[in-house]
């Protein structure tokens, strides 16, 4: 992977950096938790897979009953510490455990197109609750709604649309004028 400036950097180290820099720019989000952090990767990840071809984080995920989760979250975690912690807390009834980071993230480390992304990202999801984002990843994602408990979602699913088309989608083939005199070609010589 690829660096902000074109240094390399290892795909455990990018999704670790990915990870630190949400938690950070997630830091006064009272909403902000495990299972947000799953949704913001995942939401960052295919905007990106959807706008390059490739996702930022590198990692995988998987289905599970709150949403889309990286498939090796846990022990990604896991390795983090010292760098990040979780913290668990009484949220209105329910556990929260959010995600804290004690070391900062490089941004340096992404483009500026992903960190548009990321940004982007979380702004929009920030007023979501973790059942909130839970729902969205649930409604928004072809992947999880076809695949079973556990299993991985590909990308290329985020490829997909399940909203009807609008008017305008619907009616382009029928309004589409093209100019097919300025390749030569004359109306007579299309077969219908």
């Amino acid at each position: 992977m690829r660096k902000g400036k074109g240094k390399p950097m290892s795909q455990d180290d990018r999704a670790k950096d990915l990870i630190l820099y949400i938690s950070e720019l997630s830091e006064n989000d009272e909403y902000y938790s495990a299972t947000k952090l799953n949704k913001l990767l995942y939401f960052a990840d295919v905007a990106s897979y959807r706008k390059t071809g490739k996702s930022i984080s590198g990692r995988n995920y998987i289905k599970e009953q709150g949403g889309p989760m990286v498939k090796d979250y846990y022990p990604t975690i896991d390795s983090m510490k010292p760098q990040l912690v979780v913290k668990s807390r009484d949220f209105f009834g329910h556990r929260q455990d959010k995600p804290v980071a004690l070391d900062s993230a490089d941004p340096e480390k992404f483009t500026k197109e992903e960190l548009d992304i990321i940004s982007h990202v979380i702004a929009e999801y920030r007023p979501f609750s973790a059942t909130q984002i839970s729902l969205e990843s649930h409604n928004n994602s072809l992947g999880w709604q076809v695949f079973d408990y556990g299993e991985e979602i590909p990308y290329e699913t985020s490829l997909i649309s399940t909203r009807p088309p609008t008017k305008e989608e619907y009616e382009f083939p029928q309004t589409f004028k093209f100019d097919f005199k300025s390749l030569g070609i004359e109306e007579k010589d299309l077969i219908e």
